[in-house]
């Protein structure tokens, strides 16, 4: 019984999984390369809404946003 749990949950995880293709500027594939080394050196699952939020928030590194201060 387990088993055939085990086996529909990893099918409910492939049947979810797509495959999307995005071409990114110099800038965001150098950050995202950065981003990459980073997931691996610190052992989390690099997440693409993770980098693309944090890039809208703080722009590239060769191409910051101007934060508004207060």
């Amino acid at each position: 019984m387990l088993k055939s749990n085990l086996v529909m949950s990893q099918n409910v995880t492939l049947a979810m999984s797509k495959v999307v293709e995005i071409e990114l500027s110099k800038d965001l594939q150098e950050d995202f390369e950065s981003y990459l080394a980073v997931c691996e050196s610190l052992g989390v699952e690099p997440r693409i809404n993770s980098f693309l939020y944090y890039t809208s928030n703080y722009g590239t590194y060769a191409n910051p946003k101007e934060g508004e201060w207060e």
